[in-house]
């Protein structure tokens, strides 16, 4: 892909559009290119085209992400990561986590009834729910790449541990999809 997610989405979608109906072996292998570069765009595929092709197996880790379950994700990847590795797809899905933590955190920021500043121990906690071992630091590297990347539209007072998030749309559908 050589980091050119948008270009190869875009070959891969007409290939898999443009394959016959008949080339079912076709029409998977593509989807398992597909996949991936979707899904870290936060794009995901209904469960019936996995399932059509052969690719049910997927369908924990695509809801994994959707729903913020890093659990879920994690074992999800390891479990495949043979098959993945041998593709060549694994770190391309790995890099849909950064997802997996802002879906998480968003369902943290709407259970704390919206409020604009939310304590970065709430999502720790949320994170060690899941079995996920961490630290004030480690939620705190986190949410600043969150930041970063335009996933989360906020800052972190460093001083009060707590990230301060704007009023408006907080947790930007739209930096999702143009990755």
């Amino acid at each position: 892909f050589e980091d050119r997610y948008e270009e190869a989405e875009a070959h891969l979608a007409y290939a898999f559009a443009h394959c016959r109906t008949t080339s079912r072996s076709n029409k998977r292998a593509i989807l398992e290119f597909l996949l991936p570069v979707r899904l870290r765009s936060g794009r995901f595929p209904h469960p019936k085209l996995l399932e059509k092709h052969g690719l049910a197996s997927m369908l924990p880790l695509v809801q994994a992400v959707k729903v913020g379950d890093l659990r879920t994700f994690n074992s999800e990847l390891k479990r495949h990561q043979r098959a993945l590795v041998k593709k060549g797809t694994f770190l391309l899905l790995e890099q849909s986590k950064i997802l997996v933590y802002r879906n998480l955190f968003k369902k943290v920021f709407l259970v704390n009834e919206k409020q604009t500043q939310v304590k970065l121990q709430l999502f720790e906690r949320a994170l060690q729910c899941l079995g996920e071992p961490t630290d004030l630091a480690e939620v705190e590297c986190v949410v600043a790449n969150l930041i970063y990347r335009g996933y989360v539209k906020g800052y972190i007072s460093h001083q009060k541990a707590v990230l301060v998030v704007s009023k408006k749309d907080p947790f930007p559908t739209a930096a999702v999809m143009k990755r």
